[in-house]
């Protein structure tokens, strides 16, 4: 098992770094191929057909929300059992959250293709214009959503025991094969966004049969045996139970991006395209962030399962100083090369001035995001998905309601200012928590309860 990190053992800075630094760079190449992709679609088929994929991508991240929340909820189950080496119960828990996200898929697709035109006008409100073209390749991405199910239920299994290496690997070939079969069906065979979609399916697939391969010849753990592995009533419940709040979380995500692009263009198209490279900008700066993140929903899942609430505390506290450090470092860039990173873009006049008053705003905001959401991580691996949804979800709420109720009153600047107005509020709301909560963190390193009993996590 020498590619899995064992959070349980060692200096945590070291091993949350180890465990990190694979995702992220999974996480930088998809964000990569996310650009090359949507450049193909744009170049060699039209505008219309990039304006009809870029329309999908909203339902299909709501379809999607359902293997997110649910693969999350168990790996953080499985890294507890991991930590606390209970391999037979670690197994039969894996069977069953690989069974539950099956299930769940099966339902999602199903319902993804009966009502697929319906949901693109009456949801996503999307032109008839493009409609056409939107629901063949929402259609097409459909099929694919089971595979992307399986695969999302496995990397998180692996993630659990300390494997982030394999799924980097995994995502870059299957990133590079998307691209190459982009290539094949958009230009040589001229499918148009059908061949984009199918590329995308067989990508998933593809990934998603390797994973398993590697995963069960690997790990002795996985390797599932159906007529032995009994489906659980007990163990559904509490994936679901450590899931749920995740998926619901996600969910509601999906929806807030929906709201605030309403809001976004309604202001004009020099501030769409200003807000297109804007939220681009902001997920590259916010990537170390979600990946410490979600490093440490599995650092304390592991540690709470072996009984070592110390060191959680420990990395805690290493990965909000990781996080803000890392963003401090990307938010200067993005400060310092506004100018460049709109040229870039292709954008200028009112567009390049929205987009360059906006980065600077929102550049050092982000280290109030970067301080305090590493804890959802912590809240997740410690059996507490609810925290993690509702600190999520009041952040959407409270962003919303700020650009929605003061857009009249002082226009396009409100977007600039209700992220970050919102990380500030959501931020301190949630070091009152870990500070004075019922069980808040003290300087001693141990985790009490009120009466000043050891609590256990």
């Amino acid at each position: 098992m020498e590619k899995t990190v064992i959070m349980t053992e060692g200096t945590p800075w070291k091993k949350i770094l180890a465990f990190s630094v694979p995702i992220l760079l999974g996480n930088l190449f998809q964000q990569f191929y996310t650009t090359v992709d949507t450049w193909m679609v744009g170049v060699f088929v039209s505008q219309d057909a990039l304006s009809a994929v870029g329309t999908v991508s909203v339902l299909t991240y709501l379809c999607l929300a359902f293997a997110v929340g649910f693969s999350a909820g168990a790996g953080v189950i499985v890294s507890r059992l991991f930590g606390a080496k209970d391999h037979q119960h670690l197994t039969q828990t894996a069977w069953n959250s690989l069974v539950l996200l099956v299930g769940i898929g099966v339902l999602v697709t199903g319902a993804a293709l009966l009502w697929s035109r319906f949901l693109l006008q009456s949801l996503v409100n999307v032109p008839e214009s493009i409609l056409d073209e939107a629901e063949l390749y929402f259609r097409v991405v459909t099929l694919g959503f089971l595979f992307e199910f399986v695969y999302n239920g496995i990397a998180a299994l692996l993630r659990a025991i300390g494997d982030s290496r394999a799924m980097l690997y995994f995502l870059i070939l299957s990133c590079l094969g998307n691209v190459a079969g982009d290539y094949l069906f958009i230009v040589p065979l001229q499918m148009g966004v059908a061949g984009a979609a199918w590329s995308t399916v067989l990508s998933q697939l593809a990934c998603c049969v390797v994973s398993y391969l590697y995963m069960h010849r690997k790990y002795e753990m996985f390797r599932f045996d159906p007529t032995k592995q009994k489906i659980r009533r007990a163990e559904l419940r509490e994936i679901v139970k450590q899931g749920g709040p995740l998926a619901l979380q996600t969910m509601i995500g999906t929806f807030y991006n929906l709201f605030m692009q309403r809001l976004v263009n309604s202001f004009g198209d020099a501030m769409t395209a200003s807000y297109t490279v804007v939220s681009r900008v902001e997920a590259y700066i916010q990537l170390p962030t979600s990946t410490l993140t979600t490093t440490l929903a599995t650092y304390s899942a592991q540690n709470k399962g072996a009984g070592k609430a110390h060191r959680i505390r420990e990395g805690l506290i290493t990965g909000i100083a990781l996080s803000v450090g890392l963003t401090l470092l990307l938010s200067a860039a993005g400060f310092f090369f506004a100018d460049q990173i709109a040229a870039f873009f292709k954008i200028s006049g009112l567009a390049a001035e929205y987009c360059v008053t906006n980065i600077h705003t929102y550049a050092f905001a982000m280290l109030s995001f970067a301080a305090y959401f590493p804890a959802t991580g912590y809240y997740q691996g410690n059996g507490k998905a609810y925290l993690s949804a509702i600190s999520s979800v009041a952040y959407l709420c409270l962003s919303l309601l700020i650009g929605y109720a003061f857009r009249s009153v002082i226009g396009v600047r409100v977007l600039y200012i209700s992220k970050p107005i919102t990380w500030v509020v959501i931020g301190i709301l949630n070091f009152m928590y870990l500070l004075l909560g019922p069980t808040h963190l003290n300087a001693g390193g141990a985790w009490r309860q009120e009466n000043g009993a050891e609590h256990e996590l």
